[in-house]
């Protein structure tokens, strides 16, 4: 009997301690304050005193004039009559950043940065790297991070550190045909092994149509040009491994010319909103968003 009381009073014991503890951490929950993760500021970008910091003749006209070479996907190409691409995409937020309506020109690769330089055109959008050389002709404006990656046929066994005595192809005017490759032609006929073949290609569209073809056994370009040439082919191709030689792309500005600061405080502006982001999700080049822009940062 005395069993049963005792058996009784602890049960309803636990029962008050558990309506008690319930409460407890029903009166917690309500209580504590939200955890919450501070958001940076973003200062607000002085639109007025850009504009009036632009050249003369993009004030007077109203618009930005852009030269560019497509195809050159994911950066610029047509689909249809439509120009489209990163670089179409950034660069039209920029001109609706300052107010400006955006003009595209299509011009010969080889003649863009002297086209720019030469006052023809406002800046340059192409995927450039930002170079020494490049540099003594233009002020390169940064934006983005990409390298060198080789393109080869899908189980095929073509490796870029060792391709003595193969075919490869790249585009006209690119560094990597004219640097990259050359380098590596040389460095194959010091150890007396057979040189690169190397075969030049008006655009980066018809390299990768040929390697497909088995006209070449490669094509060096731009991370995102192979990249996104494998991921379109088809299983056709693939990368053949990572890219190296990373160096930022770069608009071209007419050196000297107020319109680089410009880009490159709307460009920050982009990064710091996260809008770059944005674009560059779109084209799956999140991973190369640069963390601030620069103006002739080259290292060589």
């Amino acid at each position: 009997m005395h069993r049963h009381q005792r058996g009784r009073r602890l049960l309803a014991a636990g029962l008050v301690l558990g309506t008690l503890l319930g409460a407890t951490a029903c009166a917690t929950e309500t209580t504590s304050p939200p955890s919450s993760v501070e958001q940076p500021v973003v200062p607000a970008l002085d639109v007025e005193a850009l504009k009036a910091e632009l050249p003369a003749n993009v004030r007077t006209s109203g618009s930005l004039e852009v030269a560019t070479s497509s195809p050159f996907a994911p950066m610029e190409f047509r689909r249809g009559t439509d120009l489209v691409g990163f670089d179409v995409d950034l660069v039209t937020s920029i001109g609706r950043t300052l107010g400006l309506k955006v003009k595209f020109t299509e011009v010969e690769f080889p003649e863009l940065i002297s086209e720019v330089a030469a006052g023809k055109h406002d800046m340059g959008m192409r995927g450039l790297f930002d170079t020494k050389e490049r540099e003594r002709q233009v002020d390169m404006v940064t934006y983005l991070r990409a390298g060198t990656q080789w393109a080869r046929r899908s189980g095929t066994d073509v490796d870029p550190y060792n391709a003595c005595g193969k075919r490869v192809g790249a585009e006209a005017a690119t560094t990597q045909l004219t640097v990259e490759l050359p380098a590596k032609q040389r460095a194959c006929e010091v150890v007396g092994r057979p040189g690169i073949d190397i075969v030049s290609y008006p655009t980066e569209t018809a390299a990768m149509e040929s390697l497909v073809s088995g006209r070449v056994d490669a094509v060096s370009a731009d991370s995102p040009v192979t990249l996104y040439a494998a991921n379109e082919s088809g299983g056709k191709l693939e990368p053949a491994g990572h890219a190296f030689d990373t160096l930022p792309y770069a608009f071209p500005v007419r050196k000297g010319s107020a319109l680089g600061k410009v880009l490159q405080k709307v460009v920050d502006h982009l990064i710091s909103t996260g809008q770059l982001k944005t674009i560059a999700e779109r084209w799956g080049l999140q991973r190369g968003v640069v963390k601030k822009s620069t103006i002739n940062a080259a290292i060589n």
